[in-house]
């Protein structure tokens, strides 16, 4: 906010939207994931705890809901092999092929359905 009203517009004197900006043509970039568009959702929240020495704050949030089924990671440059990792609680872990396994059946069980097309594959 400036004496002449409200800042809009990408200018040297309010980075803060440049940066918005740019969060926003990297998410659209990166959006694309195995042929699927990622729904996403930004916004800005309010800080629930502000540095000192400044009065307002805001982060920029981004959710996005789960998917629905599984994505493999692979290392730089897709070498490597294929690794699960999964949100638990505030962190992220990778799972063992067996908990890969697991999860994978539990949390999308019409994943491993064996397919009246691929049983015939089978013979």
């Amino acid at each position: 906010m400036t004496a002449e009203g409200p800042r809009f517009g990408a200018t040297p004197q309010n980075p803060d939207l440049l940066r918005w900006i740019g969060i926003q043509v990297l998410l659209l970039v990166l959006a694309w994931v195995n042929g699927m568009v990622v729904r996403r959702l930004l916004d800005f929240a309010e800080a629930s705890d502000p540095q000192e020495g400044y009065e307002h704050q805001e982060v920029c949030r981004v959710t996005i809901p789960p998917s629905a089924r599984p994505v493999y990671l692979k290392g730089p440059k897709g070498k490597g092999e294929a690794e699960l990792w999964v949100r638990v609680g505030n962190s992220t872990r990778r799972l063992e092929v067996a908990d890969a396994v697991q999860y994978v059946a539990a949390r999308w069980p019409e994943t491993v359905r064996v397919s009246p097309l691929n049983r015939a594959r089978l013979f």
